[in-house]
């Protein structure tokens, strides 16, 4: 019983975190909307912000 708890915690934190990293990818492309994507900077702000 505990086990299957376990596997649905993780896959529900492993949903978050790709929605996250997802959402902080879109907001650093969308700073950058006027000028050429850092992309260095937006994959690496992304991976923090998991």
């Amino acid at each position: 019983m505990k086990n299957k708890e376990f596997e649905r915690w993780v896959q529900a934190a492993g949903i978050r975190a790709v929605k996250t990293v997802a959402q902080a990818a879109v907001a650093g492309i969308g700073t950058a909307a006027m000028g050429q994507v850092d992309w260095v900077y937006v994959v690496s702000a992304s991976i923090l912000a998991a």
